[in-house]
């Protein structure tokens, strides 16, 4: 958390739009060094796999879901045939 005066009156909003001026002006001054942004686009490939691997993990258990009981009341049917053909 910032506590310096400097940061504080650096996020303090006004009326008249400076703070978004200050961060525009912030935000093109930055200087990434190469390495830190290798680093932060392994994170960021790495977050972007997991939400995808999420995703499709919450896909695949709501297609399960959705078909586990018809599969099962087919299987109770399927097995009552078969039951009344063995014992015909």
């Amino acid at each position: 958390m910032m506590s310096s005066p400097t940061s504080t009156s650096f996020l303090r909003c006004d009326i008249l739009g400076r703070t978004a001026f200050v961060w525009t002006r912030w935000l093109d001054r930055i200087v990434v060094l190469e390495l830190s942004r290798a680093v932060m686009q392994a994170t960021d490939d790495e977050l972007d796999r997991s939400e995808a691997d999420s995703i499709a993990k919450r896909a695949a258990q709501q297609r399960l879901d959705s078909m586990s009981y018809p599969v099962t009341v087919l299987g109770m049917l399927l097995s009552e045939f078969a039951l009344g053909h063995v014992l015909k």
